[in-house]
């Protein structure tokens, strides 16, 4: 058997090579290869791999992280939030990532951004009406999409402090 894996979010022409083979028992049980991300897998039969592929999805629960660049600040200077998400393969690139600050008791989306390459987060906001030092609370939420395996994710919330201007 020839194996080949797709991203969850890919179409019919994603499908690519994965260089492993394997041999059916008498019985015709093979094992399939798992990936390290999420993926769809496919199994082809020889000798013209035309029959109907077996395919396997293979999904790792969704994870995103955050982090800020500084936890202190002053008032006009720029916050960065970093973070990535993982486990979704090529299917983490161009996913939409809610920022959300909490506001009067509530969390409450401020922007949002699409993840890059590798499924990397990057958000940027410059503090400019912090008269007086303040904690202001941040997380990223991805939510969930069409055709993909997984649900809303929350990462953790990350505090910074303000000092006013």
């Amino acid at each position: 058997l020839r194996f080949q894996r797709r991203p969850f979010d890919g179409d019919d022409d994603d499908w690519r090579d994965i260089r492993t083979t394997a041999l059916t028992d008498a019985a015709g049980r093979f094992e399939v290869p798992v990936p390290n991300d999420s993926a769809k897998v496919r199994a082809l039969a020889p000798p013209t791999f035309a029959a109907a592929p077996a395919v396997t999805d293979f999904v790792r629960p969704l994870a995103a992280t955050i982090r800020p660049s500084r936890r202190t600040l002053r008032n006009g200077d720029w916050l960065t939030l970093l973070g990535r998400l993982r486990h979704a393969g090529e299917a983490s690139d161009g996913r939409t990532v809610l920022i959300q600050s909490r506001v009067d008791g509530r969390w409450r989306t401020v922007d949002s951004t699409e993840t890059a390459a590798g499924g990397r987060i990057t958000w940027r906001y410059r503090f400019t009406r912090t008269r007086r030092t303040a904690r202001y609370r941040f997380r990223f939420v991805v939510p969930r999409a069409k055709r993909l395996p997984w649900e809303r994710v929350v990462t953790r919330q990350v505090r910074v402090l303000v000092h006013g201007g």
